[in-house]
């Protein structure tokens, strides 16, 4: 761990601080929550570079409802499949 010191707006610090404290119940976790901030932006940034470096276009991606569409039709349900698994044993 590294401790470190940065500058903020007061306000937004305030706001920020506050929400820790409402979701966590203490301050205690600002730290934590900083940091998945800061790992999550990286994150970000390295999903972004190699989206670039792939020459990935966004449009590429299809939607959920694009998915769902283009389903196989099965002739059989999975409450049936898991129960006969169950009966089985």
């Amino acid at each position: 761990m590294k401790k470190v010191t940065f500058y903020s707006d007061e306000e937004l610090w305030k706001k920020f601080s506050a929400s820790v404290l409402e979701s966590e119940g203490s301050t205690r976790k600002i730290s934590e929550k900083l940091q998945n901030l800061i790992k999550d932006f990286l994150l970000e940034n390295l999903i972004d570079e190699l989206i670039k470096n792939f020459n990935i276009e966004m449009n590429s991606f299809i939607s959920s409802d694009e998915v769902k569409r283009n389903r196989p039709m099965v002739n059989f349900s999975s409450a049936d499949i898991i129960r006969e698994g169950r009966d089985s044993r």
